[in-house]
């Protein structure tokens, strides 16, 4: 940034920022969470601690590689003001509250490129850096699609091996074949 700040548009752009943080936590933790809560691996309480645990101290496992990313790689630095930034938090925020409101899960960090990205499209259409931003399209598109297709494959091959073991059996003891439509307790 080149202009400095004055007093009052510093404290509304960290307000803003912080309601993005809290959005970002009250967000990917029920993304995060879900799993473990719903196999009752962990209590809720006990996964939300465990997931801001984890989520505070990340950076120390894994870097700052995506907040390089999105600081330095998709926008040239000349270009961020506070007006990008508050455009960027913004459009994250509202994307945020609309699929927490829909109950669509998504990742608050592709809502913060997102933002950013519609923010500087609006500003400076030519300062954005294509090749990452067509990385980013990529991996946002084959991704979840390449998941699809891994799940399906798993979740269709324990179903086979689970039908290999399985045995119908009737009140009396009789055991049929797994095509038989009788009232029968299934052991599987």
């Amino acid at each position: 940034m080149t202009a400095l700040l004055s007093l009052p548009v510093l404290i509304g752009l960290i307000a803003v920022a912080l309601a993005f943080d809290l959005l970002n936590g009250l967000h990917d933790t029920a993304n995060s969470i879900a799993t473990i809560v719903s196999t009752r691996m962990l209590r809720p309480r006990y996964a939300v601690v465990w997931a801001a645990f984890f989520n505070f101290i990340a950076f120390l496992l894994f870097g700052v590689h995506v907040a390089r990313t999105i600081g330095v790689g998709i926008v040239s630095a000349d270009v961020m003001d506070a007006r990008v930034i508050f455009g960027a938090l913004m459009g994250a925020i509202s994307w945020n509250l609309i699929t927490w409101w829909a109950g669509i899960p998504s990742s608050s960090s592709h809502a913060l490129i997102g933002g950013l990205v519609g923010r500087i499209f609006h500003e400076f259409a030519v300062t954005i850096t294509t090749a990452i931003i067509m990385s980013l399209i990529v991996s946002l598109t084959v991704t979840p699609i390449s998941e699809s297709d891994v799940g399906s494959v798993q979740a269709s091959s324990l179903f086979l091996v689970s039908r290999l073991n399985c045995q119908i059996t009737t009140s009396d003891g009789t055991v049929l074949s797994s095509n038989t439509n009788n009232a029968a307790q299934t052991n599987c």
